[in-house]
Order: C-alpha cells, then sequence, then structure tokens
C-alpha cells in the first residue's frame, strides 16, 4: 500500500510539472506564425492572440501621409513592410503588458533575434510611443533619430499621429 502512495504522489508530481510549471513558463512569452493587421500589430496565428508592438505607433491602417503635396499610405505601407519582415518566421513575443481584451503588448523578435520594433523605428515605419511627452520605451528615441535624420518612411513626409502632427523638420 505505501508502494501505491509513493507511486500515485509521485504522478501526481509529474502531473503538476507538466500543467503549471509550463503554464507560469509560457505566461512570459510567446511565440507563433504571424498575421499582420496593421504596422504594429499582429494575431498569433496558432492562438488568435492579438500582440501590439510595445513602445511604437505606427499610421493607422487606412491613414495617409503628404510628401511634397502628395497624398501616400502610410498605415498600408507601414502594415506591408510589417508583413514582409514577420510573414512565414516564428515571431517570439515577451509580454510586457496587457492592451485590452485579448491583446498583449509585447517586445517582439525574429528568429534572428533582432527587435522588430527596433527595426522599424529604424527604418522609419513607426514613431517611438510616447505618454506625457516621455518616451515609454528610451532607448527607442535613438532609433526613431536616425530615421529622422535620414527622412525614412514616414520622416520623409507629414502625418499626424497620435493627436499630434509630424513634419519632415520636426524634432523632439
Amino acid at each position: 500500500m505505501a508502494l501505491m502512495s509513493r507511486k500515485k504522489c509521485i504522478a501526481f508530481g509529474i502531473f503538476l510539472l507538466n500543467v503549471l510549471l509550463p503554464a507560469g513558463a509560457q505566461a512570459d512569452s510567446i511565440e507563433g506564425k504571424v498575421s499582420v493587421i496593421d504596422g504594429s500589430s499582429f494575431q498569433i496565428v496558432e492562438s488568435g492572440l492579438t500582440v501590439k508592438l510595445f513602445g511604437v505607433s505606427a499610421c493607422a491602417l487606412t491613414q495617409r501621409a503628404h510628401y511634397q503635396g502628395i497624398s501616400w499610405p502610410c498605415g498600408a505601407v507601414a502594415a506591408g513592410w510589417l508583413t514582409e519582415n514577420t510573414l512565414g518566421y516564428t515571431i517570439r513575443c515577451i509580454k510586457e503588458g496587457s492592451g485590452g481584451y485579448a491583446t498583449v503588448l509585447g517586445r517582439c523578435f525574429l528568429p534572428d533575434g533582432s527587435d522588430v520594433a527596433k527595426k522599424a523605428l529604424t527604418e522609419g515605419m513607426a514613431i517611438a510611443a510616447r505618454a506625457e511627452g516621455t518616451l515609454i520605451v528610451p532607448e527607442y528615441g535613438s532609433f526613431e533619430k536616425i530615421a529622422r535624420s535620414k527622412s525614412l518612411g514616414i520622416w520623409s513626409s507629414t502625418f499626424k499621429l497620435d493627436g499630434h502632427t509630424y513634419r519632415k523638420s520636426f524634432t523632439q
């Protein structure tokens, strides 16, 4: 009888390790193939979970910017850029918070380890998000500055984002 109790204890311990430990480990990060929603968010295909890139903003999907008086679809371009850079890859995201129903705020990485948000900032496809004028992720400011100084992507144009109007000459 004691042997039976010991087996039950071991089986229960293994059950707990297999059920509880992975759930805790997975609570901090998620990964999978993604389907792009807009220039700064996508859905993890396997789970259906929506992830918004933490610390950046991009033009809304239907938004337009203006370059030398010519309107162009900055939102569609940003979504296209994100699609081009993530399609077919397993993307790993570290959870930074919650953005509402079924949305996770995450720092996301390509298989080579590069930070998707940093890449978007460097190529002018996003801006570093701010809360009351302060960068949410301080290190992202330098990547935005690179794109701005080279007039890349949206920094070649005039556009509105998060209630502010930005111009090619915008400085902060």
